[in-house]
């Protein structure tokens, strides 16, 4: 996820739980997706593709992102995988790619990704 004041660019994020409340809406406005993302409630934004994964729009039901709870274990915490998340081998099918240019070889806690058949959609890969 990139962001400067007024713009917010996505790629292979996962945005999931980010309203007060738990049914609201995770993002507003319009986005530019580079693809390959999960919004659980998309219904506040616009500017997604066809190879994002998205819940709340319409009569669509919220997008179970099949988060864990928080991990401090690691240097960094962070939310891994659920074995049923939509994000396991959904990431950008052309090796980890971010923006076409940058491949990237390892998940946020330094693991080797892609573990499956392609890489997950976030900064954590699950490790199978």
């Amino acid at each position: 996820m990139y962001g400067r004041a007024g713009y917010l660019w996505l790629e292979n994020s996962i945005v999931a739980h980010n309203s007060a409340a738990e049914t609201g809406p995770d993002c507003y406005g319009t986005v530019t997706s580079f693809g390959y993302n999960l919004i659980r409630n998309a219904t506040g934004c616009g500017g997604l593709g066809s190879s994002d994964l998205v819940g709340g729009i319409g009569a669509l039901p919220p997008l179970d992102a099949g988060l864990t709870p928080l991990d401090f274990s690691y240097t960094t915490p962070v939310h891994l995988l659920n074995s049923s998340s939509p994000a396991i081998d959904n990431g950008d099918p052309n090796d980890c790619e971010i923006y076409g240019t940058f491949i990237l070889e390892t998940d946020q806690r330094g693991f080797h990704r892609p573990s499956g058949g392609r890489c997950d959609i976030g900064a954590v890969e699950l490790q199978q």
